[in-house]
């Protein structure tokens, strides 16, 4: 079962520059310059607003960014925002106060401040980007689900998210050495697992499940629906998830968790 969205296709903002980057870069004015990063470019600092989450709020000393200065000689300079996101975007925009780098998760939104020329229209750098260009070339579909009213382009799409989710279960490498126990790569494996750990450790909960009911999301293609409309190109027709017997079995299958292996929720 295929999914491709409603009516825009999914897609999804990763990030969207702003205009300060690619132009203000060139003159010396997005980020500070120092010395030289892995890639032979000078070293540079850029401005980044980003989500941030009261149960994993952003931190400085994050692995990830250390491992970009290592291979780019960049460095992040990061605002975060814990909550009301939208409003702290919209205010930055409009005061001119605009981050090299930010977040917007919404394509109207994206078109709106882009054609007032606070993003960069990607397709005047398509130059600089073989591979973004090859993905709009082989997927129509895509490029015209993101198109903005005057044919440019402020909106990277995330494609594939539709048909199977893209995030991944972590898990204590120190525990399942300990105990020899084997990762699991079914759902099926993963109940089994946790049960053992509950065993394991009667007072911990193996699984934990945050943001609330937010993971079905991205469960329910693993179980052949969706949390919300979808169009299913076997059957030629347009479905809602929640009212389908699959569904039914993913929310069985949490619950069962919930009451076996002790899933926790956030």
């Amino acid at each position: 079962m295929k999914f491709w969205n409603r009516k825009w296709g999914r897609v999804a903002l990763a990030a969207v520059l702003t205009g300060a980057l690619l132009s203000g870069c060139a003159k010396g004015e997005a980020g500070k310059e120092g010395n030289a990063g892995a890639l032979g470019t000078k070293e540079i600092t850029l401005d980044m607003m980003t989500f941030s989450h009261t149960n994993w709020p952003y931190k400085e000393n994050w692995p990830i960014y250390q491992y970009l200065k290592e291979a780019t000689g960049i460095s992040f300079k990061v605002q975060p925002v814990m909550s009301d996101y939208t409003t702290t975007m919209n205010l930055a925009i409009s005061s001119g106060e605009i981050p090299d780098l930010m977040m917007v998760n919404s394509l109207n939104a994206a078109n709106t401040h882009g054609a007032s020329g606070a993003f960069v229209d990607y397709f005047e750098h398509l130059d600089k980007m073989p591979n973004y260009k090859k993905f709009l070339e082989d997927h129509p579909e895509v490029k015209a689900a993101i198109l903005s009213p005057e044919g440019k382009n402020y909106f990277m799409p995330l494609y594939g998210l539709e048909q199977q989710s893209r995030r991944s279960w972590l898990y204590r490498d120190d525990i399942f050495k300990k105990h020899n126990l084997t990762p699991p790569t079914t759902y099926d494996g993963l109940y089994t697992v946790a049960k053992k750990l509950k065993e394991l450790y009667p007072d911990s909960f193996p699984i934990a499940v945050f943001n609330g009911l937010s993971p079905l999301v991205n469960m329910a293609p693993a179980f052949n629906t969706s949390s919300s409309y979808y169009y299913d190109y076997e059957k030629e027709e347009w479905r809602y998830g929640p009212t389908e017997d699959n569904y039914r079995i993913m929310v069985e299958y949490m619950n069962k968790g919930l009451d076996r292996t002790g899933f926790h929720g956030a």
